[in-house]
């Protein structure tokens, strides 16, 4: 059979990542005897093309929070014009899979681990099997939804083929990035309030251990083929917590330092860094490391977020990271349910005292499935409608005032660069300046990530094209339709939606 991935490829928020998820599934696909293709959803003329000249049977959407309704928008208007069999996925889809019962164009939605269970449900398809019970998916058929439960979780994900890079051929700012990102492990053991990993491991109850890792063996092939095939300069590795066991790190320094030996970038949990890591990551080739910091305020962090850190833990965690000469980013949130603004002012003192190279500061949003996302609406900060959340932390709840927060969040990066503290932050909270102050921490936070957190050597063409992207503006180097290039709502030629450039 023919599957269609449409996923967002070329905009601001995939910069420097590839969709590991889907390359994934294409691999799967393609290894049982499917074809796949996968176009840019940002451009609604090219989703048409592709469409009409492939006529795939089948359209894939990998959906998260924020994004959906743009897909379901999108799936509504091809599947009006061409038909075709509908399938969503991804986090937004496992947590909400009544997506399903309120819109009539989803056919089918796969909760969880998709790789076995698209796998199995595509070819029950197209041998004309029964495919209505297939584990893992809510299906509407003849009438009727049959919602199934999850299969057990890969066990060994060793098993499981390397991504499909080759799918995104067609896109070779993409193909050919400099930077390539990996994913050594699945799962989290940790329960923070803000993600849905607990919600996750209910799901999974009894059916596997969540938390699973590649063979350093196996990675290294990965990522050795890769370079072989699609020469690149960095490594970023996806990793929900890169450095969650010593003995692994110890031996992935040894064997990446030796057979790879590209510099690379990761995400690390605080209060699981020691000298030992640190020590290994350096010797492997880190160059940069995020923590989430998250909030300054204790209670917040630990009796709101889950975090089960301490302050002290987060600065011996950042000073050694500093010592060994790693760049360092810290993520935090602001507008905190519970919180306040002199709270989010501890968040700032305490990144004045960790001194990262790019502090970055997001609003708090609630997602389905997680124990903030209740809180919140039990506080009255959110009434619940997850339809109405459009992208990534672009809105405070309703903590303190919605003004000071977002001038804070603005001024986060600059604010902690330029080493000012509660008292100066107090005053320019008093200015209007969200505006240029977005606009001033965009530009810096991107400097800073360019050539100090993932740094590569210069190429006009590929630089050119990366700024454009990351600024919101057409690709100018894209052979697809040039005009609409990033689009916030889908099919605008057709009356649906409004450009956003």
């Amino acid at each position: 059979m023919k599957i269609l991935f449409i996923n967002r490829i070329l905009d601001r928020e995939s910069l420097y990542r590839e969709p590991l998820g889907i390359l994934y599934l294409s691999s799967v696909l393609k290894k049982t005897g499917h074809a796949t293709k996968i176009v840019d959803a940002c451009s609604y003329p090219e989703v048409e093309k592709v469409v009409k000249e492939w006529r795939p049977q089948i359209f894939a959407y990998t959906i998260r929070t924020g994004f959906h309704q743009e897909y379901l928008e999108l799936n509504r208007v091809l599947k009006s014009h061409w038909g075709g069999f509908s399938v969503f996925g991804g986090p937004h889809a496992t947590f909400s899979p009544q997506i399903i019962e309120s819109d009539p164009n989803v056919d089918a939605v796969c909760i969880g681990e998709g790789e076995l269970a698209l796998a199995d449900f595509v070819n029950r398809m197209e041998e004309q099997k029964d495919y209505r019970f297939c584990p893992n998916f809510w299906i509407r058929t003849g009438g009727e939804i049959y919602r199934n439960l999850v299969r057990p979780l890969v066990e060994d994900i060793d098993s499981l083929s390397f991504p499909d890079r080759d799918l995104l051929t067609p896109y070779p700012g993409v193909a050919k990035a400099p930077i390539k990102n990996f994913i050594t492990s699945r799962g989290c053991p940790f329960n923070c309030s803000y993600c849905f990993n607990k919600n996750y491991r209910e799901i999974y109850q009894q059916q596997g251990f969540l938390v699973r890792r590649r063979s350093v063996n196996n990675t290294i092939q990965e990522i050795a083929a890769e370079l072989a095939k699609r020469p690149f300069e960095l490594a970023h590795f996806e990793d929900d917590v890169f450095n969650l066991n010593l003995d692994w790190l110890e031996n992935f320094s040894d064997q990446y330092r030796k057979e790879i030996g590209l510099p690379f970038s990761c995400h690390l949990r605080a209060n699981l860094v020691s000298a030992k890591a640190v020590s290994y990551l350096k010797r492997a080739g880190c160059i940069s490391a995020a923590i989430a910091i998250e909030t300054g305020n204790d209670y917040l962090r630990n009796g709101v977020l889950n975090r089960n850190m301490s302050r002290e833990e987060i600065l011996r965690a950042t000073r050694m990271i500093k010592e060994q000469g790693i760049g360092l980013v810290t993520l935090n949130m602001v507008a905190i349910p519970g919180g306040s603004l002199e709270a989010d002012l501890e968040t700032l003192d305490l990144n004045l005292q960790s001194r990262p190279d790019c502090a970055i500061a997001s609003f708090c949003q609630p997602y389905p499935g997680t124990e903030l996302g209740q809180k919140a609406m039990a506080e009255g900060l959110f009434d619940g409608n997850y339809d109405g959340i459009k992208g990534f932390y672009h809105h405070p709840l309703g903590v303190g005032d919605p003004r000071y927060s977002r001038r804070l969040q603005g001024l986060f990066p600059l604010l902690v660069n330029f080493r000012i503290g509660k008292k100066w932050a107090r005053f320019f909270l008093r200015i209007p300046l969200e505006r240029i102050s977005g606009i001033l921490s965009t530009i810096f936070i991107g400097y800073v990530v360019r050539f100090k957190i993932m740094p590569y050597r210069f190429r006009f063409r590929q630089s050119f094209r990366d700024l454009c992207r990351y600024l919101g503006f057409p690709d100018l180097f894209s052979g697809a339709d040039k005009r609409n290039r990033i689009i916030s709502h889908f099919g605008e030629e057709i009356g649906i939606g409004k450009k956003n450039v």
